[in-house]
């Protein structure tokens, strides 16, 4: 495993830990845990199943608002976690493979990942924000996806906030 923890990504129902994700924390032998999204995504109940699970002594939940907030949060944690933020990842968050596939990507090249609407980068208010806060750290943007998914308005209002 790589990026900023050395750890993967599990995931589960919204309300109850999945017997698939139970035996990779067993396997696992996890103490430490981190719950990305907000108790309408991941709830409570989950949180409290995984603490029952394991014993974890630390729970961190990353969760906003929406998806584009918990997403920030997360690039938040990922880039305290390494000290920079030279790539960032651009992906649509209208839907998840592109941004699936990309964490992978991501974790191996040590790249935080922040999602927008597919039209206007205005919409994702969250995404504005981390990126004009972090711009003097962020030396490359990729783009997973196509124009439907991110497009070419994006890109361009995507440059400007970084120049």
């Amino acid at each position: 495993m790589t990026g900023a923890y050395d750890c993967p990504i599990l995931l589960t129902e919204s309300t109850s830990l999945n017997s698939y994700t139970k035996a990779e924390i067993n396997r696992l032998g996890a103490s430490k845990c981190f719950i990305l999204g907000g108790v309408g995504a991941i709830s409570d109940t989950v949180k409290s199943q995984i603490i029952d699970q394991t014993g974890a002594d630390t729970i961190t939940r990353l969760g906003g608002a929406d998806r584009y907030e918990t997403a920030k949060k997360v690039a938040e944690q990922v880039k305290s976690r390494m000290g920079s933020t030279p790539t960032a990842i651009v992906v649509t968050g209208e839907n998840y493979p592109d941004a699936l596939s990309a964490g992978a990507y991501g974790a191996r090249a040590g790249s935080v990942m922040v999602l927008v609407y597919p039209t206007n980068i205005d919409s994702s208010l969250a995404t504005k924000t981390f990126l004009t806060t972090n711009k003097a750290s962020i030396n490359k943007v990729l783009i997973f996806g196509g124009s439907g998914a991110v497009s070419s308005t994006v890109l361009n209002q995507i440059e400007t906030l970084l120049i």
